[in-house]
């Protein structure tokens, strides 16, 4: 009798964390993401007008200067999945939280436009670039992929609480006060810094078997190589919602103050909208993430498409108070559902395996977002005299894509090896 030899698939390599370990690499993946947001559209919002003062820039011209540091980053984020795999998780997180805190430190120091462009792309590559990263893979590679919902909300709850309090503290120190926004940037280059400590003392390393470079097949898991997910008509289709709902909520983020204004707002309205819409982002995440786990990831998504698409179309309705609340709501819900679905559709739909790698390509779509956005609106605000053409026109656009993903199948990387659409 002839023994036939069969070739078994090789087990996955990979040995699943303790749960406090897991939860506490949650919880400081939390905190290094906060630490991005100098380098992020959001802050640079809140800092926005009084740099155009001090530097005599007109916003088209911030929008360009936005635009290139952030292009740069963009075309440097094609390796950055590559460099989080070489150098792992624990070095990434501290040692980029330390080079973020330096880069937030240069561009309170900056004393020209083109030192104040270094800055900007230095603290958007550490920050929003690499760290970023390191800080969404940690927390995909903490958990299983069937928990990635879940985690996440609680992920995106923690950095809405932190970022909550480091906002109220930046409306204490600008409009109480009345301190520079420099001293205001340098308090914060030191809160980063003292981060970088906490990440190097706390962070558990997960294991999990390292990216197939060789054969790039998927596993019998489930689990999708990077190209066959950036193949994917999730990934096309939602890569093209980040890519037109970021450009136009990242544009919105940085001229926020002055959209109110042309509105009719004050700057204490502006931080109103801006508490509102944060502190409500702690009870829609953990409602959006409850609807992902119990009905279907996919159509969630789809809705809040829709949604997202009527708030950035319905900018021209804010003349009362309770309209901008109202609004701020909207928004905020609509964000929940991009945020937790972003922070984790790739390991529930792809797995874990080539995750840095996948979250590292669609990275790029949002970082070239956060290029497009304060250039295009700028550019439309200085020509046109407002804002309004151009997120008309993006409104649509994320209209067409929210039908669009009505029709999509998300796939599900099951961690018992049973791969199946959602």
């Amino acid at each position: 009798m002839t023994a036939v030899a069969t070739e078994q698939p090789a087990p996955a390599l990979r040995s699943e964390l303790p749960l406090f370990a897991s939860w506490t690499n949650l919880i400081v993946a939390a905190l290094i993401y906060i630490c991005t947001n100098p380098g992020r559209t959001q802050y640079m919002g809140v800092i926005t007008e009084p740099i155009l003062e001090e530097f005599h820039l007109s916003r088209s011209a911030f929008g360009q200067l936005n635009f290139w540091a952030t292009m740069i980053v963009a075309v440097l984020s094609f390796g950055f999945g590559t460099l989080l795999d070489r150098l792992g998780l624990y070095r990434s997180a501290w040692s980029m939280t330390a080079l973020t805190a330096a880069a937030t430190a240069l561009t309170a120091l900056a004393d020209g436009p083109w030192t104040l462009f270094a800055a900007v792309t230095l603290a958007r590559l550490f920050g929003q670039g690499v760290l970023a990263v390191t800080s969404t893979s940690l927390l995909g590679k903490s958990f299983r992929p069937r928990h990635a919902p879940i985690a996440a909300a609680v992920y995106l709850a923690l950095t809405a609480v932190f970022y909550a309090g480091v906002l109220q503290w930046i409306r204490v120190g600008l409009v109480e006060l009345e301190w520079t926004w420099r001293s205001v940037w340098l308090v914060i280059a030191v809160g980063i810094g003292c981060s970088a400590m906490l990440s190097m003392l706390f962070i558990t390393p997960p294991t999990v078997l390292p990216p197939d470079r060789v054969a790039m097949k998927a596993s019998p898991a489930g689990e999708k190589t990077v190209w066959e997910a950036v193949r994917h008509p999730l990934f096309i289709v939602f890569g093209l919602y980040c890519l037109i709902n970021g450009t136009a909520v990242k544009g919105m983020d940085v001229f926020m103050e002055s959209l109110l204004k042309d509105r009719g707002f004050g700057r204490e309205m502006f931080f109103d909208s801006l508490m509102i819409g944060v502190l409500s982002l702690v009870v829609f995440k953990f409602l959006v993430a409850w609807l992902c786990r119990v009905w279907s990831i996919g159509k969630v998504l789809a809705l809040g498409m829709l949604l997202s698409s009527a708030v950035v179309g319905s900018v021209s309705l804010l003349d009362t108070p309770n309209n901008v609340y109202v609004w701020s709501l909207l928004k905020s819900l609509a964000w929940s559902v991009y945020v937790v679905v972003y922070f984790s559709v790739w390991a529930y739909a792809f797995g874990r395996r080539d995750l840095s790698q996948i979250q590292g390509a669609i990275h790029v779509v949002t970082i070239t977002s956060s290029a497009l956005g304060p250039l295009l609106l700028g550019i439309c605000r200085d020509r046109l005299g407002s804002y309004l053409p151009a997120l008309h026109l993006f409104a649509v656009m994320i209209f067409l894509l929210g039908i669009a993903m009505l029709l999509v199948k998300v796939p599900h990387a099951d961690p018992d090896g049973i791969a199946t659409d959602t």
